[in-house]
């Protein structure tokens, strides 16, 4: 996050590259007959920016690049838009941004940016934060620079100048630095080659110094710049007041509101402005622990953090404890002999058993893994009120991170060391310094207590905090009781399924053999290649390429030989699924690992084994208890709900008619697959590409089937397309007074756009 008193420079450029390819020029949102679809998607992102960083003073900087990009009017409507938000813009369409900002550096602690030209301008007081395709973040510094490189920033233009292009014109990594090394110019030494020993650099730079140079040129400001004045009075940004909504309500931009609050860079802002001392105690001692338990004692709420020796709460050891009731305060209650002074493990487990089996309410992070590994020590958590990961997780759908540190730094502006930065490969906690696992610990803790904070407003202002309460939390105990408890399980039931199971892969092998006309090792990928092979018009589509499953399964969609191979490795997965359950089984119980934010339309999944996304999940579900079948998907129940919502009278009837077949009326038989699935995959948004590969279907019978989906039951897919409208607009999707929010509706990249919609829809439908 910023510092309060930092100044940026926002590079203009990915932000307009972003927004033409989000909408391609459709004009979306018109007012007055004007079309402000372009400036929609970039004042979205670069509010984002600002939130997501907390940038409180900066520069827009436009060059020459954005009119490349997309139209004049669109600039202008930008520019004239950044003033109205209080947002100082330099522009100069005839200069490069490199050029801008070399004139602007002076002014700046950090520059923003997608483009790697402006790394040369980090060092130790200016910060590059480059922003990926992807909208990962990375912060350069010139330490950061020079290890990721090699060289300095400033000769980051003439390194990639030498190792980026074509590959008859580029150096190695190691032969570029050796190169500037070297003292004098890219240039001199080119023009010079003579001057090394290697003959292959001088062949290299004989033959190719002019397409370096042009390179060099390309990354590198266009030459010596003067420096660009710009008013300190009017770097600041404040978007969180009455003009910035008056301006959004005018271009219609309603649902760019929720950007404007910056929330991270405020509380950042306050203990960077008025830091609180922290009070971080181990607890080694009697007096130790007698202050832990008065401090502790007279708290209603408290957040807990537990440290082990692995990330299997079902197996891993018990290091401590660290519990945090105040901002700011924290305590550390090891529970291994050797970090123990004055203390016995017996009295550590006794005291933790009476503070966090009473009415205290305990905030964690992922507390599910606590409370399994607690309960695993004697400790049962009474009262879990509050998890932020999944807080989080109901706040932000799709969020790509839900751990504590990307949390912490986005929310609270506060960065807290992970696992893996604080313990090196091959060790564990117990190898560093005490005192560094109880900082460590308590401060996970801290921050756990602070999220949980935020989060419940955060929940409270998406008006969620009673369906979070009643769905959400009130899983936690109890999956953390099957799974430490155990499941009782239908062995024999599993077993039944098994062979029904086998005697299919037994089919299929057959079938497959009777396809290839011979008999040989289906298991093997170099016999199955030397068979399939043997079909010409197979050898010519494949070529050399190995016979990856993508490709066998494009291949089924026309040659019957791959389509009963590729039938065989289904059957052959299914039934390894099912043997999965059956041997994870002991004295008639299973023991999964529950997963509740796997999915991003909440469904519940396991592993260890996989319960709920075998492909006989339905039939599966008879072999388990009630409170979990109703976890298994269910195509039937996806579809009447569709139905239901749709009142699509056809679909009830037909669904009806087909009374559990999975066989719809006017659809010939499948390959692969059924109906039911079919549908919902269509109903879904599932790619016509994926459907082919899916089901082995060529295109004209995917096409064909799609249509006549579409014509039979138009009342569903007409009411689906209101609900993806009304979904995107509002940004979460709403259904029976129950609401889920998905960050990926807002963005600018269709690809997460559409993921998020197929998570939507897949939500509505509890499938």
């Amino acid at each position: 996050m910023a510092e309060t008193q930092e100044t940026f420079l926002i590079d203009s450029t990915g932000l307009f590259e972003a927004s033409q390819k989000a909408f391609l020029g459709i004009p979306l949102l018109l007012v007055d007959g004007e079309d402000y679809t372009f400036l929609f998607g970039l004042i979205r992102d670069l509010l984002y920016l600002i939130q997501s960083i907390g940038i409180g003073r900066g520069v827009f900087v436009i060059g020459r690049e954005a009119h490349r990009i997309t139209s004049v009017a669109n600039i202008e409507k930008t520019i004239s838009s950044l003033h109205e938000l209080g947002i100082a813009v330099v522009h100069d369409s005839f200069a490069s941004v490199l050029d801008l900002c070399a004139r602007l550096a002076s002014v700046a602690t950090c520059l923003v940016t997608h483009n790697r030209n402006l790394l040369m301008f980090a060092n130790d007081d200016r910060r590059v934060t480059l922003i990926n395709d992807k909208g990962e973040r990375d912060v350069y510094c010139s330490d950061t620079v020079i290890s990721r490189f090699g060289v300095t920033p400033g000769l980051l233009p003439e390194f990639r100048a030498l190792t980026e292009g074509p590959q008859p014109t580029v150096l190695t990594r190691r032969e570029a630095i050796a190169v500037l090394q070297q003292s004098g110019d890219l240039a001199t030494k080119i023009a010079e080659p003579s001057i090394f020993l290697s003959r292959q650099l001088r062949s290299k730079f004989k033959e190719h110094g002019t397409v370096i140079l042009e390179r060099l040129k390309q990354f590198s400001p266009s030459g010596p710049c003067s420096r660009l004045d710009v008013g300190q009075m009017d770097l600041g940004i404040d978007l969180d007041n009455g003009r910035s909504v008056q301006f959004l309500a005018k271009y219609g931009f309603y649902s760019l509101r929720r950007l404007l609050p910056r929330l991270a860079k405020t509380h950042f802002a306050e203990e960077q402005s008025n830091p609180r001392p922290r009070d971080y105690q181990a607890i080694i001692a009697p007096e130790d622990l007698q202050r832990f338990v008065t401090v502790v004692g007279m708290a209603k709420s408290c957040a807990v953090d537990t440290e082990a020796s692995g990330k299997d709460p079902h197996t891993a050891e018990l290091f401590g404890v660290s519990v945090s009731v105040n901002k700011g305060q924290a305590f550390y209650i090891p529970a291994v002999a050797p970090d123990l002074h004055g203390l016995d493990r017996d009295t550590v487990i006794s005291v933790l058993r009476t503070i966090l089996e009473g009415p205290i309410r305990v905030t964690g992070h992922n507390i599910k893994y606590d409370y399994v590994l607690l309960r695993r020590n004697g400790i049962k958590i009474a009262n879990v009120s509050f998890d932020t990961m999944l807080a989080a997780y109901d706040c932000f759908g799709d969020l790509e991170f839900l751990n504590l540190q990307y949390l912490a730094g986005r929310l609270l502006g506060v960065t807290v060391k992970s696992h893996r930065e604080v313990v090196s490969a091959n060790s564990s906690l117990l190898d560093l310094p005490f005192s560094d696992v109880a900082n460590y610990a308590c401060a996970h803790a801290d921050v756990t207590l602070q999220l949980g904070e935020v989060l419940q407003r955060e929940l409270v202002q998406r008006e969620i905090d009673e369906q979070y309460d009643s769905e959400t939390v009130s899983m936690i105990k109890t999956l953390g009781d099957w799974e430490v408890d155990g499941i009782p399980v239908d062995l024999s039931g599993l077993c039944r399924l098994r062979e029904a199971r086998a005697e299919k892969v037994s089919h299929a092998r057959d079938g497959a053999f009777d396809a290839c006309r011979c008999h040989f090792n289906l298991d093997s990928e170099k016999e199955l290649s030397t068979v399939l092979r043997m079909d010409s018009a197979v050898a010519k589509v494949v070529g050399f390429r190995r016979f990856s499953a993508r490709m066998l399964e494009e291949l089924a969609v026309c040659n019957n030989a791959a389509r009963m191979v590729v039938k065989y490795y289904r059957r052959r997965k299914e039934l390894r699924d099912i043997e999965a359950v059956i041997e994870s089984v002991h004295n008639g119980r299973v023991h999964p690992v529950f997963n509740q934010t796997r999915t991003d339309h909440c469904r519940l999944t396991s592993i260890r084994p996989t319960l709920f996304d075998v492909d006989d999940a339905p039939t599966l579900g008879s072999c388990l208890p009630f409170s979990l079948s109703r976890f298994c998907p269910n195509a039937g129940k996806a579809l009447e709900t569709l139905a239901d919502a749709a009142d699509d009278k056809v679909l009830l009837s037909d669904l009806l008619a087909a009374n559990g077949s999975y066989c719809l009326p006017n659809v010939p038989p499948l390959n692969e697959g059924n109906h039911y699935h079919l549908l919902l995959s269509i109903f879904t948004g599932v790619s016509n590409g994926q459907l082919r590969r899916i089901y082995l279907l060529d295109g004209d019978s995917v096409a064909t089937i799609h249509h006549s989906f579409r014509v039979r039951y138009s009342p569903t897919f007409e009411w689906l397309d209101q609900y993806c409208r009304e979904t995107e607009m509002r940004g979460f999707a709403s259904a029976h007074a129950r609401r889920r929010y998905f960050d990926g509706l807002r963005s600018s990249n269709l690809g997460k756009r559409d993921k998020a919609m197929y998570s939507a829809i897949k939500w509505l439908i509890r499938w």
